[in-house]
């Protein structure tokens, strides 16, 4: 993109206003440290589009006039419309020190906060220490296979749950329903029982499992799945 256009420069504008980043009265801008003061939408949008027509020597820019963006605004077409005028803009003199480039920054940044999920997100992140996959068995266990296997009694409730998949084998199925039963494992999704006959009766897994893995057919699929993102 070279000139930005007048419908890009009002889905900024709209979302700057919207967001408190163009904060209009003075007493406003106090409760808000760092708000753009003393523009309107026109104004804001012109303040852009000169930077843009420094960049691109268009001469004089063209003039605008602000028209509010109706409905609901989608944060993620918000910063990629921020980002594109910003790299359309970058290499005009004193970019960075200039209103157009901190009204697009923090039009992008008030985006960025409204993203589904961002909320819910945490602030600090680590590396999950919870994701192993939980293999359960009794005597018979289909080796090889890159788990670690337990039996039923040694199953905690913990573990349980926070495992990133569970495998549960046919004859530990009954130990590990009756813990459901009796509330010792709380029902969770991602628990795989692996059967030798497909025709077993459904009601030996039904209510413990969520999918059903028939061996030695689902062995090369589970080494795959293993090996990429379940491997203890």
């Amino acid at each position: 993109m070279n000139f930005i256009p007048d419908d890009h420069l009002d889905l900024i504008v709209t979302a700057a206003l919207e967001w408190k980043v163009l904060v209009g009265p003075p007493a406003a801008a106090l409760s808000m440290p760092g708000s753009l003061t003393s523009l309107d939408g026109t104004r804001a949008g012109t303040l852009i589009r000169q930077m843009n027509t420094i960049v691109q020597r268009l001469g004089s820019p063209a003039e605008y006039t602000y028209r509010p963006v109706p409905g609901p605004l989608i944060p993620v077409e918000v910063i990629k419309a921020c980002h594109a005028a910003i790299h359309t803009c970058s290499r005009a003199p004193y970019w960075e020190t200039s209103v157009a480039h901190t009204l697009l920054t923090k039009t992008a940044w008030a985006a960025a906060v409204r993203v589904p999920g961002y909320a819910e997100a945490p602030w600090i992140w680590t590396r999950s220490r919870t994701s192993q996959t939980l293999a359960i068995a009794e005597t018979w266990r289909p080796e090889p296979l890159a788990v670690n296997w337990s039996k039923t009694h040694s199953i905690e409730p913990e573990t349980w749950a926070s495992a990133a998949a569970v495998l549960v084998t046919e004859e530990a199925l009954p130990a590990v329903s009756g813990l459901l039963a009796a509330g010792q494992l709380a029902a969770r999704p991602n628990v795989f029982a692996i059967l030798p006959d497909p025709h077993l009766d459904p009601a030996l897994w039904g209510g413990v499992a969520d999918h059903v893995l028939i061996w030695p057919d689902c062995r090369p699929w589970l080494d795959v799945q293993l090996g990429a993102a379940w491997r203890p």
